[in-house]
């Protein structure tokens, strides 16, 4: 339905046509309740033996895989040095590994960890 409530009709490329409104079967479980989309999960903020983690890079991705993670962030404290490493066996393992790194920086109320992903 539109915002106003009136239907809305269905570009002519999708496959998701049923009369002239939006109507998607495969949008829909069978007791006509919306699907929920798949999700992954996923961990933004990993540390690894390249800063004051306690396993090497791929030994996180290893453990991420074994968890049921889809993705990680290696976020080394002020260092990318493991990314390459988990890269690598993520890419083994199926494992997306986002670069990412936690700086350390100086406020004039003291340190702050910011996080930066790239």
């Amino acid at each position: 339905m539109h915002r106003l409530g009136t239907a809305a009709p269905m570009p002519r490329w999708s496959s998701c046509r049923s009369g002239s409104s939006y109507s998607c079967s495969a949008s829909r479980s069978r007791r006509g309740r919306p699907r929920r989309a798949p999700t992954a999960r996923v961990d933004l903020h990993c540390h690894s033996t390249a800063s004051d983690g306690e396993y090497a890079p791929a030994e996180v991705v290893r453990r991420a895989r074994a968890a049921g993670l889809a993705a990680i962030a290696l976020t080394d404290h002020d260092t990318t040095d493991g990314v390459p490493e988990a890269e690598r066996e993520g890419a083994t393992l199926g494992v997306r590994v986002v670069s990412g790194c936690e700086f350390s920086v100086k406020a004039p109320w003291g340190e702050l960890h910011l996080l930066g992903y790239f």
